[in-house]
């Protein structure tokens, strides 16, 4: 019925498909995370043009980015969308999100201790700025009155 040959073929192809399985980056698998910490989080991306094959980052970029205010967003020259955890400064790990979902990424942060204001959008950032440049430049404002 079945050859040694087949039957050895296919325990590997099983094998290999229970090693692929996906887990999360952070699986406290044996406890190896109970001492692992880190004090920053930062998000690092390509430019909008380098994200056309990854939509998921990209309208989460457009959205639920400005719900994470305290969680620096920079752009890299280059790799894909990271996430860079850094202890006293120096760089420890890195979690490669460029696959994730919106969705994904957003529970990744809160889990990671980032703070989430849901409440917080890219038209409310850019009002308060505008705000806060008008309050600065109050001296200016106030001469030409």
């Amino acid at each position: 019925m079945f050859s040694n040959n087949k039957i050895s073929n296919l325990v590997a192809a099983l094998a290999t498909a229970f090693a692929c399985v996906e887990a999360s980056h952070l699986d406290n698998t044996n406890g190896v995370f109970d001492s692992f910490s880190f004090d920053e989080v930062k998000f690092k991306t390509r430019t909008n043009c380098s994200l056309d094959k990854y939509p998921e980052i990209r309208s989460w970029l457009d959205s639920d980015a400005a719900q994470f205010t305290q969680t620096p967003i920079l752009v890299a020259s280059d790799g894909m969308s990271r996430l860079e955890l850094f202890k006293e400064g120096v760089l420890i790990d890195t979690v490669h999100v460029y696959r994730y979902s919106k969705e994904q990424l957003n529970n990744l942060l809160v889990e990671m201790g980032q703070p989430r204001d849901k409440s917080m959008t890219w038209e409310k950032i850019n009002a308060m700025q505008s705000f806060d440049r008008m309050l600065n430049n109050w001296g200016a404002y106030s001469e030409i009155i």
